[in-house]
């Protein structure tokens, strides 16, 4: 199957054989609750007369293969060809100029969530979240704010913190989102120091988990969050430019496995500390289960990775994939 050919099976079809029905049908929209998170309001749109999603939320959209790589279904193109030829699903849909045009119209679309007001991490549920998923509150703090925030009218609140366009992602126990996708980057809190490791994380509580398991607040070496698997290449383009060396911390399902896989052969040097909590889909994951295990990662992971390891010594932790 090529990319032509994936582009006619109908995106309706495809959630339907995954599980997923409309909510609401609109003329040709078909609204269902987003398959990127959870939520109760359905805000994950499908025209069907042009065959393309764009997800309120988080501002994604595009085609069913852009689709299925938000879903994490497939790390890449190439996986997500042949996942569609496995489902075996119709292929009766027929784009034209005018679809084209108007699915990169689609796919630049600006999300409609509206920051209302953005302020110190007050509230409750939010906090009472955080210590559900073992974060230090302290530590949470420093790094994330309280966001009010609406969409279409409707008002919610949520963590948030900021990417390098300056745009907001949001999370909460029902809803993961951003007002625009981008990677963030959190710097060393020693600016006279000129370390060549930086930390890679896929996500904002990984690296939040990081630092609760070292019992510190900052780290002594830049960190990168991809805060999406979508922005691997906005991550190595940041790298290359600083001339750094990651250190690899992300998740242990399968896209994260490629994404790791991806930089490990982009940068040689490059060392995987996932293989430490490879029991756990992720670092967070590790951390909520910790007091059931009986190695600390603490000892493993964070005494040494902060001023870089030996290349002898990082040899146990590389793997090949």
């Amino acid at each position: 199957m090529n990319i032509k050919t994936a582009k006619n099976i109908r995106i309706i079809d495809f959630l339907n054989t995954l599980g997923y029905q409309p909510r609401k049908i609109v003329r040709h929209s078909h609204f269902y609750l987003s398959p990127l998170r959870a939520e109760k309001t359905a805000s994950m749109k499908v025209d069907n007369k042009l065959n393309l999603w764009y997800d309120h939320g988080s501002a994604q959209g595009g085609t069913i293969i852009d689709l299925i790589l938000a879903m994490q279904k497939a790390g890449t193109v190439s996986d997500a060809l042949s996942f569609l030829k496995d489902l075996n699903l119709k292929t009766d849909f027929v784009f034209n100029d005018k679809s084209k045009e108007l699915e990169n119209r689609m796919t630049k679309n600006e999300s409609n969530i509206k920051i209302e007001k953005i302020q110190s991490l007050l509230d409750s549920k939010l906090l009472n979240y955080l210590q559900e998923r073992k974060i230090n509150i302290d530590t949470a703090k420093i790094y994330l704010q309280e966001c009010h925030y609406s969409v279409e009218h409707r008002k919610y609140i949520a963590l948030s913190w900021l990417n390098n366009s300056g745009e907001c992602h949001l999370r909460s126990e029902f809803f993961k989102g951003c007002t625009s996708q981008d990677i963030s980057i959190i710097k060393n809190n020693n600016p006279n120091q000129e370390s060549k490791i930086c930390l890679v994380y896929e996500g904002m509580f990984d690296f939040l988990s990081h630092l609760t398991l070292k019992n510190e607040n900052q780290f002594k070496v830049d960190c990168v969050i991809l805060n999406s698997l979508s922005n691997l290449n906005k991550t190595v383009e940041w790298i290359k430019e600083k001339q750094l060396i990651p250190s690899l911390l992300l998740d242990n399902d399968k896209p994260g496995q490629e994404g790791t896989s991806k930089l490990l052969e982009i940068f040689p040097e490059a060392v995987d500390f996932s293989v430490i909590y490879s029991n756990h889909k992720d670092l967070n994951d590790y951390l909520v289960n910790k007091n059931n295990l009986k190695n600390n990662l603490k000892n493993n992971l964070t005494d040494n990775i902060d001023e870089g390891i030996k290349s002898e010594e990082s040899n146990s932790y590389r793997r090949k994939r």
